[in-house]
């Protein structure tokens, strides 16, 4: 029986596996190896990842995304309340924690972060089942360098949920170092040499440096600034190019 790695990101997901002597990242059933972070609902139907995707402009408020945002967070944290403006689904307060309605059967269906996470881990599952040809319950599931306990917990929640046996949760910036030492074949054996990883996501961006010799890594630095990522950078862009449409419809009207 494998054991798979997943990692959860505010846009994408990917599962990986170890063989060969290295990491395989495992593609889905559109032969991309990057899975929409997404959890959709239409009428009976319930559409995971890609599936999802393809139907999300006719279908934006019953489409969960961007769990990691929300996951293992009270409702009234600056976190969800930010999250709140940027989603095109409902967030909801249940009892101070986070709920996310959605129809399904036409009935409305309270939704936790950690079942729509769990839903997502059920496809990675999937994926990585349709590749080995055999099932898959153990999986190392990557979390940010940032998420407290609460989040941690909760993640470990939804594996429950999702039927996984979660062996670990590791920081995402140690997964990337690992992976680096994994195809780095000549690193030194007496003087350690250290390496920069910096990791721009969807939603955040962190930097880590990390110490190397043969057979050993040691994590000396993290940083992170949890709310600046490349959806930062879209949304400055689509504002700016917004404004300078503004100026120029002022301007037509004027002459």
């Amino acid at each position: 029986m494998s054991c798979i790695g997943i990692d959860i990101g505010q846009k994408n997901a990917v599962v990986a596996i170890a063989r060969r002597g290295g990491i395989d990242v495992l593609t889905n059933e559109v032969s991309n190896r990057l899975t929409a972070c997404m959890v959709g609902f239409s009428g009976k139907e319930r559409k995971l990842g890609e599936q999802a995707l393809s139907g999300i402009t006719s279908n934006l408020k019953n489409t969960i995304t961007g769990m990691k945002a929300i996951i293992g967070k009270k409702f009234h944290s600056d976190d969800v309340q930010r999250e709140i403006d940027l989603v095109g689904y409902p967030i909801v307060d249940v009892a101070g924690r986070v709920g996310c309605p959605v129809m399904y059967s036409d009935e409305e269906v309270m939704l936790t972060p950690e079942r729509a996470t769990a839903m997502l881990l059920k496809c990675m599952q999937g994926i990585a089942e349709l590749d080995q040809n055999a099932p898959v319950t153990d999986v190392v599931v990557s979390v940010p360098s940032y998420f407290t306990d609460a989040e941690r917990h909760a993640m470990l929640d939804a594996t429950s949920i999702a039927g996984l046996n979660c062996l670990r949760l590791m920081n995402d910036s140690t997964a990337a170092a690992l992976s680096y030492g994994i195809y780095k074949t000549d690193l030194p054996t007496d003087k350690a040499i250290n390496v920069a990883f910096v990791d721009c996501g969807a939603m955040d961006t962190t930097v880590s440096i990390v110490s190397f010799v043969k057979g050993k890594l040691t994590v000396l630095a993290t940083a992170y600034d949890r709310h600046l990522g490349g959806r930062d950078f879209d949304m400055i862009l689509a504002e700016h190019f917004a404004a300078v449409e503004g100026e120029a419809q002022d301007r037509c009207e004027v002459e």
